[in-house]
């Protein structure tokens, strides 16, 4: 019997890890292919449709805490690091291609007269044709700067190289979410976990044609998220001396007074835990340090771009820093809040009600439907918000659920939304693609290095 068990554990350790990264190439391979036609809104939902429903499998995979047999497999590093680098040459080679070709796309062409228009000294809010003014007349994609300012500011340093000057970016870029995905990885779980994560995204069919052939600029808001996790504490940020822990404080402390040498480890890892979160030098909490950090970041890539930063503030809510996370968004925002005193009327027209007034087209699962779908679509999404924020409110909550969480609100969103375009996919592509890789390969020991090991 127990050699029938340790052969069906062993089947299933070894099975996972290929089983979920072949589910993950062949989804986002599908969605790639699929999201090539203007008209493919109904496919491109229904595999998104699947990509979020396959999210609880993933973060139950993610939480497991035996670790992967494929962990420490040398074999397996140096095949990812070998084929990671033979898939970036695939993503240089695109670049190359691109590189001298013009601009086909108006996300780079208006970002790039944006910035224009802001080095001669002008409001890039307030071109000739006015963005709300452009939306009434259906002509949204002709004129006008519909997105955050930060977002000019990124690609102003090679602006003299024109269309040029934004693929080098992008390429940059992409080299920056390259090291952040395998340094989250690294930090989160193992450096093979990271290895993978890198892979998965190389390997997403959609991102170097959306990168370099269509020039898109998402990317720069998505690397700021990509600091952000990084920089997000490992461990749950709960106050072990908040009022609501008190009692739980005082009650360890009887019981070991009652039977020291049972009790003795659960109070130790206790205090374990505290000594890895906090630290007293100056008064100031580590946590609350890290915290404001990871707002800060979050508010900038809201300024380079509204979503989907806007979604991983519920995330990456902790109630219990929640003054220095929201204050690190509001100096990430910086930007925005220029912007918004000099030209309310214009900034707010061309970022905000741009969002929220345009028309649907034929690359949304709700073009054409009837009323009642497209609202009950957008309640559930409301709902899922409103869940989001209890959750992360009422209990601390791991990084990887927060992924889930952030990944959850991002594709709910693009099915609640009248518009999926593709450069939209890449705003969940690198985080999903993570999560797979922590899905596949499961926990480590490096999960708990935060807490200090028991004097012998």
């Amino acid at each position: 019997m127990n050699l029938e068990k340790h052969a069906l554990n062993w089947l299933i350790d070894w099975s996972i890890p290929p089983l979920v990264v072949i589910l993950y190439l062949t989804l986002t391979y599908r969605l790639s292919i699929t999201m090539t036609a203007w008209s493919s809104g109904k496919a491109a939902g229904t595999l998104q449709l699947f990509l979020l429903l396959t999210l609880p499998i993933l973060i139950i995979l993610a939480h497991r805490q035996k670790k992967s047999a494929y962990i420490n497999n040398k074999l397996l590093i140096i095949g990812l690091l070998a084929a990671s680098a033979v898939v970036f040459y695939w993503h240089f080679d695109i670049f190359l291609n691109y590189l001298d070709l013009p601009l086909t796309n108006d996300i780079p062409a208006r970002t790039l007269t944006a910035a224009r228009t802001l080095l001669t000294g002008n409001n890039p809010y307030k071109l000739s044709i006015p963005p709300l003014e452009a939306i009434r007349s259906s002509n949204i994609y002709q004129e006008g700067f519909v997105y955050m300012p930060f977002m000019m500011l990124v690609y102003i340093p090679l602006i003299w190289l024109g269309a040029k000057g934004v693929l080098i970016t992008n390429l940059l870029l992409e080299i920056a979410a390259i090291i952040l995905l395998w340094l989250i990885g690294k930090k989160i779980a193992s450096g093979v976990v990271g290895l993978l994560a890198v892979f998965l995204y190389l390997m997403t069919w959609l991102v170097p044609y959306e990168l370099f052939g269509s020039g898109v600029t998402d990317l720069a808001a998505i690397v700021p998220l990509l600091v952000a996790v990084f920089l997000f504490p490992m461990s749950p940020l709960n106050n072990p001396f908040s009022s609501r822990n008190l009692p739980g404080l005082r009650s360890k402390i009887r019981k070991m007074r009652r039977n020291n040498n049972h009790y003795f480890d659960e109070f130790y890892g206790f205090l374990s835990q505290v000594q890895g979160n906090y630290s007293r030098k100056g008064g100031y909490l580590t946590g609350s340090r890290q915290m404001g950090w990871v707002g800060f970041f979050i508010g900038l890539s809201i300024a380079v771009k509204l979503l989907p930063g806007a979604l991983f503030i519920i995330a990456f809510f902790n109630k219990s820093h929640w003054r220095k996370y929201l204050l690190g968004i509001g100096f990430g925002l910086i930007p925005f809040w220029f912007f918004l005193i000099l030209s309310p009327g214009d900034f707010l027209a061309g970022t905000v009600l741009f969002a929220l007034i345009r028309p649907g087209d034929e690359t949304s699962w709700l073009y054409g439907v009837s009323p009642l779908i497209k609202n009950s679509v957008q309640i559930l999404l409301l709902l899922a918000v409103l869940g989001s924020t209890v959750y992360v409110w009422r209990k601390p909550v791991l990084i990887r659920m927060r992924l889930g969480i952030a990944l959850m609100l991002i594709l709910g969103l693009l099915l609640a939304s009248v518009v999926n375009h593709r450069n939209y996919q890449l705003w969940w592509i690198p985080f999903y693609a993570l999560l797979t890789a922590l899905a596949a390969l499961g926990n480590t020991s490096q999960l708990n290095s935060n807490v200090a090991p028991r004097p012998q």
